[in-house]
């Protein structure tokens, strides 16, 4: 579309392409910046979001227990579940989800149980997410 733009603008002279073509650039550079390099240091910088966590569960809800508190959630609240080959990805809605990785369950049977519990409650679902 930029490049079209300042193409149209070059050849018809038309100083209002060539400005909405500076301006598509400028928004597109500001949300690069914005998502690739603010965002993440902020991430990195907040320690509730890179300190330690722990989750327990039940058959009625999961427990996330951080250094300045605990959440209990039922498993209802989740609207729904994926995983991958390392994570599970519990989905609140369509941009906030909490990740556990597999490799955090003590062993096979803990996280077989897992599954049964999500499994009564959610489909756990594998491929693309929709």
């Amino acid at each position: 579309m930029v490049i079209t733009c300042l193409s149209l603008a070059v050849v018809t002279n038309s100083r209002l392409l060539a400005v909405i073509a500076a301006a598509v650039i400028v928004v597109a550079l500001l949300n690069y910046v914005t998502q690739c390099i603010v965002h993440p240091r902020r991430i990195v910088k907040d320690r509730k979001l890179n300190g330690e966590f722990e989750y327990s569960f039940n058959s009625d809800h999961l427990k996330l227990t951080v250094t300045d508190g605990t959440s209990n959630v039922n498993w209802s609240h989740f609207a729904k579940v994926w995983e991958n080959e390392h994570y599970y990805f519990l989905f609140h809605n369509k941009r906030q989800y909490w990740i556990i990785p597999k490799e955090s369950f003590r062993n096979s049977e803990q996280e077989q149980v897992f599954r049964r519990i999500v499994q009564s409650h959610h489909p756990i679902t594998t491929g693309v997410i929709r």
